[in-house]
């Protein structure tokens, strides 16, 4: 059925988590990182802080939620496509967000 990414980033850039135009053109690039077909996106930014944004592929999705007053955020991968790396979105994140630590992990979606 599919692989589904989690990513959590702690200590990152702060700056970079409440900034919507940087998070939303990371977020189209990690699109193309993966060759996925874009559909459609969804963004929300909360005050004082804080974002959150989804793009729907025609794979399934790719969403991300930022707490800059923590330092972390989650990212959410899942793609219908078994053969695309997801492995290589997580150094792509640690370096866009200078995160000083990342946690992932990756299910295999099964009928």
């Amino acid at each position: 059925m599919g692989r589904h990414l989690i990513v959590e980033i702690r200590n990152a850039n702060d700056k970079r988590l409440d900034d919507m135009d940087f998070v939303r053109s990371f977020l189209l690039e990690c699109v193309d990182m993966i060759d996925a077909t874009f559909v459609n996106e969804v963004w929300v930014k909360f005050e004082p802080q804080g974002l959150s944004g989804t793009v729907v592929i025609s794979e399934s999705h790719l969403f991300i939620h930022t707490y800059p007053e923590h330092k972390y955020a989650s990212f959410d991968v899942y793609t219908c496509n078994t053969n695309i790396n997801l492995e290589k979105l997580v150094p792509f994140i640690k370096e866009k967000f200078e995160a000083k630590e990342v946690e992932y992990f990756i299910l295999t979606r099964t009928k």
